[in-house]
């Protein structure tokens, strides 16, 4: 008999619950799964084995005309996204009083993306939260366009897509500061100097 195989795209959080009410076969994740996940999994009878594919990073990212951001601290990343800076911290200068005073437009995944659950648990904790004022989308490529649609953007996106549109996107470096801040690029996650936001991903 002829086998059929349906291939969806969804976000990481979406995929594994797929994959535990029996829907799915096979998930692709960004990021490992949590307690909660498995006890789904082990309530409906569905034996998980886990393979790490490889090691990932999540790249922040601006604008390219945006010529006064070299790099951010983990606190700043932290201070900008808290839920606490929602509607707050709504400028450039309100970061470093060196930047300019122009509006921050902020860009990144949903809560169903594994890269929006890897970056808040790096950057805000395990049980932290993100505020809600920014532009939001499952697509990475509509969230490249629109970062590169505004020259006040600030996201957060995988690595392959920051790699993959050098005219749309600037990379910025990651540290605790200026002498430790690391660009992601395949070479500086392989070393492990980019440290802060990588991740492993798995099927």
């Amino acid at each position: 008999a002829d086998a059929h195989v349906l291939i969806s795209v969804t976000g990481t959080t979406k995929g594994i619950k797929e994959l535990c009410s029996g829907r799915a076969a096979v998930a692709a994740a960004s990021r490992a799964m949590n307690q909660a996940e498995r006890e789904a999994c082990s309530r409906s009878g569905v034996d998980i084995v886990s393979l790490p594919l490889g090691y990932d990073a999540i790249s922040v990212v601006v604008h390219p005309t945006n010529d006064w951001v070299t790099h951010l601290t983990v606190d700043e990343l932290r201070r900008i996204w808290a839920p606490q800076a929602q509607g707050r911290i709504i400028t450039w200068d309100q970061i470093r009083p060196d930047f300019p005073k122009r509006r921050i437009a902020l860009f990144g995944p949903g809560k169903s993306s594994g890269t929006f659950d890897s970056f808040r648990e790096r950057i805000d904790g395990e049980r932290g939260a993100l505020r809600e004022d920014y532009h939001s989308s499952e697509d990475d490529h509509l969230l490249v366009h629109e970062l590169a649609n505004d020259e006040g953007s600030l996201g957060f996106i995988g690595l392959s897509y920051a790699i993959k549109n050098p005219s749309a996107l600037r990379t910025v470096g990651i540290g605790e500061d200026a002498s430790t801040a690391v660009i992601p690029s395949v070479q500086s996650v392989q070393a492990g100097s980019y440290r802060h936001l990588t991740r492993q991903t798995y099927l």
